[in-house]
């Protein structure tokens, strides 16, 4: 580590560990973080929510170059002045367009090296349940990136073909990457445990709740129920507006029924292929870095459906609650 620079700990993500939940923790707590020599800066801060640092992503895929270096000048002048020996700046854009990023969007992040001692650091979750959590992500997400199956009307076991999926299970590629940036054996990896990501992240800072608070889990997961009737309004081809008011009604309606359908759970069919195309990056992470999810895989992935709709990650309960004329998931796993 070059001590005349301070360490830059950039969060990457990925999408669905509790990066949102880990954000509001992070915002909140700036103060206490700041007197442990741990900046979260403000600058060009998200307007929106969550409070992330968008800009590590918007500026390098819009190739204006010339406000990243004024931002991460800003940014490094505020961990001088305020002698931060820490920095956190984080944003899960940072791995969903990754491959998306030019050569010159490239160069830029790398000149982050100049200011700071980089050190990227990411959360992978156990993939069939990733997956999942991904699929379920782009059923409500309204669409609008070719590459990504948003809006998609497909079951889980024909969208998780995708190359959307395909690219970030190969959590090798995408370590082995970044690290050309960044250099080799810069990134740090952290098994997402299922339960409170800042518990986590506390245990990696060397901080503890009086310094790094949680208000709890940010984003509530859907229900199986909840996620098909989003499912099948996609198939409608209802107009954006119309879509996101239904979207809501859908959500508040999950709210009340959801318990009496429970989460959706992988089928064999789904497990089956999400293994397939994560094989490689799990032997990767176990001989390089002693992380694998051979522990808690038989109790994630336990609730796998029985009975007429065993083929989909549908739950039967949840089906059973939608008319069986309009059940897709029947009719096509026994076509």
């Amino acid at each position: 580590m070059d001590e005349t620079k301070p360490r830059l700990l950039l969060h990457v993500g990925a999408p669905k560990t509790g990066t949102t939940t880990l954000q509001y923790a992070c915002y909140a707590s700036r103060e206490a973080l700041l007197a442990r020599g741990i900046l979260y800066p403000d600058v060009d801060l998200y307007r929106g929510a969550p409070p992330k640092h968008q800009w590590l992503t918007k500026l390098v895929l819009d190739e204006d170059f010339k406000q990243f270096a004024e931002n991460v000048t800003t940014v490094a002048e505020q961990a001088r002045m305020s002698r931060a020996a820490r920095v956190i700046l984080s944003t899960e854009g940072l791995f969903n367009h990754w491959f998306d990023f030019s050569v010159p969007g490239r160069s830029a992040l790398a000149t982050l090296n100049d200011s700071f001692d980089v050190r990227p650091w990411v959360v992978f979750r156990e993939p069939v349940a990733w997956a999942l959590s991904l699929y379920v992500q782009a059923v409500k997400n309204k669409p609008f990136h070719l590459a990504v199956p948003n809006s998609t009307s497909e079951l889980p076991e024909s969208a998780i073909t995708h190359e959307y999926f395909a690219t970030r299970l190969r959590y090798d590629r995408y370590v082995q990457d970044v690290e050309r940036v960044f250099g080799e054996g810069s990134v740090h990896i952290i098994r997402y445990e299922s339960g409170d990501i800042v518990e986590q992240v506390r245990r990696f800072l060397g901080v503890d709740a009086t310094v790094l608070a949680s208000e709890g889990n940010r984003n509530k997961t859907l229900s199986a129920l909840g996620v098909e009737l989003l499912r099948r309004m996609n198939s409608l081809g209802i107009a954006a507006q119309e879509r996101q008011r239904i979207l809501r009604q859908i959500i508040e309606l999950d709210k009340t029924l959801g318990a009496s359908s429970g989460p959706m759970r992988p089928s064999a069919e789904f497990r089956s292929k999400v293994l397939a195309l994560s094989r490689d990056s799990e032997r990767y992470l176990e001989q390089r870095f002693g992380i694998g999810w051979a522990d808690c895989r038989d109790d994630a992935l336990s609730a796998v459906p029985t009975g007429d709709h065993a083929e989909s990650c549908f739950r039967g309960d949840a089906a059973n609650l939608l008319p069986a004329q309009a059940h897709p998931a029947r009719s096509e796993a026994r076509a």
